[in-house]
């Protein structure tokens, strides 16, 4: 559906990357869907053909996805020299900040108790696998799955999203090397930070570290250490050292549910379980 970015209320900037720039905006009567804000992703130059060609078929992929439990493409903007893409955008933003906002609101008369009851954060968790499971079946590698990149409706409904920049709110989540793109090494196994070999596996990874941060509510994987002491940890993990650590149990994870993310971070990434295995464990 063609619908034109003159009609949408930049709200604010969310990040950019070389050839993008992603904004939450406000909707006006996009025809046939019911939401209140959108992310509009916009081509910085759309008079470049190279990059206008990439815009095209990001579009093709984005209109196969049909899930729940993944953003939707709602419409795109081609005309009067603008290239965008319209995706949807739940109302209570992402993730991340959704799990600290519910830490900031706890009652402080209740030490240990969780400010979202365990049952529904595992819920939120179990949606994403779902999520993951889909893009798997559909040969898609997300590359950046952490909680802020998955976004939160009403009654606890998650989508996961992936808008191709880094997020101005999450910069500290990104290391940066000259002439790399950012990486999210907390969230990234070993092979994919050290051989370059992203796949499912290393999703699947990444979504370990997820979990951790839902039952955490959003603590930053491996606390205060640098970047470097992070990329150094993974090192000796990937090369067997027996000082490599992984992360603690959550106070709020079950044992089961700590063994399922000990799973994820098994150092073969053939050992580790399937998007479709996760999702059973959670049934």
């Amino acid at each position: 559906m063609e619908y034109p970015i003159s009609c949408l209320e930049v709200v604010k900037d969310i990040g950019e990357a070389e050839f993008i720039t992603v904004h939450l905006a406000k909707a006006k009567g996009l025809r046939g869907v019911n939401v209140r804000y959108v992310a509009l992703k916009k081509i910085k130059d759309p008079l470049d053909k190279a990059v206008a060609k990439k815009f095209f078929q990001e579009v093709a992929i984005l209109n196969k996805i049909k899930h729940k439990n993944v953003t939707r493409l709602l419409a795109i903007s081609t005309r009067n020299q603008v290239l965008a893409m319209i995706i949807e955008y739940p109302e209570f933003g992402n993730l991340h900040q959704y799990l600290q906002q519910a830490t900031n609101e706890i009652d402080l008369g209740q030490p240990g108790v969780p400010p979202i009851s365990p049952s529904y954060l595992l819920l939120m968790a179990k949606q994403i696998a779902e999520g993951m499971q889909y893009l798997t079946s559909l040969d898609i590698v997300h590359r950046d799955l952490a909680t802020r990149n998955c976004l939160v409706g009403s009654s606890y409904f998650i989508k996961v999203s992936n808008f191709g920049v880094v997020n101005r709110d999450f910069m500290r989540d990104y290391y940066i090397m000259e002439d790399l793109p950012p990486l999210p090494i907390r969230w990234m196994a070993p092979e994919a930070i050290l051989e370059g070999d992203v796949t499912t596996s290393s999703d699947v990874w990444a979504f370990g570290i997820t979990l951790w941060e839902i039952l955490t509510f959003a603590k930053r994987p491996y606390g205060d250490k640098s970047d470097v002491e992070v990329l150094e940890n993974i090192i000796k993990l990937y090369e067997g050292g027996e000082n490599a650590v992984l992360l603690n149990q959550p106070s709020f994870a079950s044992n089961e549910c700590y063994k399922l993310m000990q799973k994820c971070w098994r150092l073969d990434p053939k050992r580790r379980p399937s998007f479709e295995d996760i999702v059973t464990m959670f049934s």
